[in-house]
């Protein structure tokens, strides 16, 4: 039914007329002049066929291929493989620059450096500032616990190991304020209140500190630190 449609379409446009506007002796009058549509461009085959243009064009893009056929008449696609997203199936706005891959608004990401359009396979984005990188300019880190990428202003290192360590696994020393990853949290207790720290010098610095306060010092240490 749907071919039908468009072969229909075709024949109705193989019979249109224009108006013209013609210069006489007597003056000017309107002329109707059939349509101009040569046999390479459409056909009628014993009344009953009727033969339109098609375009077959095979877009190479990096490793992958796609195909599209439309009428040359009115551009009407009969297959079009970049048209659907391929990861959820939604209407295509761009392609991937590393991969080929069709990609809709939901599964593109913009590298924040070269402003090109990338699919979530081959982007990264900081787990902190939430800024988006291309696989070539992603530089920074990743967390030693998780393997978050954090780019190069957001990055945290532990003070013990020098090791890379995200928002969600860096832990805050109770007494000197420096970041540690988990790997080397010492804890401790104080009134319930549970304390982590960079290490046992300042475990033991904290501890000694804590020790020389009265019953109400000490209340105010462990919830304030």
């Amino acid at each position: 039914m749907l071919y039908k449609m468009r072969i229909d379409g075709a024949r109705s446009f193989g019979t249109q007329t224009r108006t013209y506007t013609v210069d006489t002796e007597e003056g000017t009058e309107e002329r109707e002049v059939p349509v101009t549509v040569t046999s390479n461009d459409l056909r009628e085959v014993m009344n009953d066929m009727i033969v339109v243009p098609m375009w077959h064009v095979e877009y190479k893009v990096k490793d992958r291929t796609y195909l599209r056929e439309f009428f040359a008449t009115d551009g009407f696609a009969m297959r079009d493989d970049m048209a659907l997203c391929i990861v959820c199936g939604d209407k295509t706005i761009a392609v991937c620059t590393r991969c080929g891959s069709t990609i809709c608004s939901s599964h593109t990401v913009g590298c924040r450096t070269c402003g090109d359009l990338f699919c979530n396979s081959d982007s990264v984005r900081c787990v902190k500032c939430e800024s988006s990188y291309c696989r070539t300019h992603a530089v920074g880190s990743q967390c030693v616990t998780c393997g978050s990428f954090m780019d190069s202003p957001c990055v945290l290192h532990c003070v013990t190991c020098n090791a890379a360590v995200c928002p969600d696994h860096a832990v805050t020393c109770a007494r000197c304020g420096k970041v540690v990853c988990p790997s080397h949290i010492v804890k401790a207790r104080y009134m319930l209140v549970k304390k982590q720290f960079c290490g046992d010098s300042c475990h033991e610095a904290y501890d000694t500190e804590y020790r020389q306060k009265g019953v109400l010092g000490k209340i105010g240490r462990a919830i304030k630190n």
